[in-house]
């Protein structure tokens, strides 16, 4: 499911399109558990290098990347709103929120960490793109996915079986959905 929102959010960004409200209420999933990225309403047209200004608070707090509130945003914020999102689906609890601070505050330490911390850095700067997200999220799906047949298997060394499901598991992990596929539908 993660997976496929990094995709959808990548074809957003390719096409210029700035979602703005990336929150699992905007997420649908079908019976099959297919996910569709929803709800354009506050979505923005822009090219790669400008930054939408005067929209400060736009989104919906939990979600929203630290910049937003300062008004001055662009595709990073997006990748931080699907980062929590995908907090929310690899750790299947809402991230913690500070009222005091009036923003999330993640523990120290939590499962996913490698996975997710690229994606919610608090400066935009430092942030993954949704391209890089969705390849970071592959390179460490595999990883995880070896670690958990060597200890189902009890491997112990690291040899000819390990590069073997790492090949077969990036081959298939490379392989893009066709377009028709790529879990977006207009509000």
């Amino acid at each position: 499911m993660a997976r496929q929102i990094l995709f959808g959010l990548d074809l957003l960004h390719e096409y210029g399109i700035l979602h703005r409200d990336i929150k699992s209420m905007n997420i649908l999933v079908t019976q099959y558990f297919d996910c569709k990225i929803t709800d354009f309403g506050m979505s923005k047209l822009i090219s790669d290098d400008l930054e939408v200004f005067n929209t400060a608070n736009a989104g919906t707090p939990l979600w929203m990347a630290p910049e937003v509130k300062a008004g001055c945003y662009g595709f990073p914020a997006d990748v931080y709103s699907t980062g929590l999102v995908i907090f929310e689906i690899l750790e299947q609890k809402l991230p913690p929120w500070d009222k005091l601070l009036d923003r999330v505050s993640l523990p120290e330490k939590y499962d996913y960490q490698p996975v997710i911390s690229p994606l919610i850095s608090h400066s935009d700067k430092e942030r993954l793109t949704a391209k890089e997200a969705k390849e970071h999220f592959d390179s460490c799906l595999v990883r995880g996915v070896v670690d958990k047949i060597h200890k189902a298997y009890e491997i112990t060394s690291s040899g000819p079986l390990e590069f073997d499901l790492l090949k077969d598991l990036e081959k298939e992990l490379s392989k893009n959905p066709p377009p028709g596929d790529l879990f977006l539908i207009d509000k």
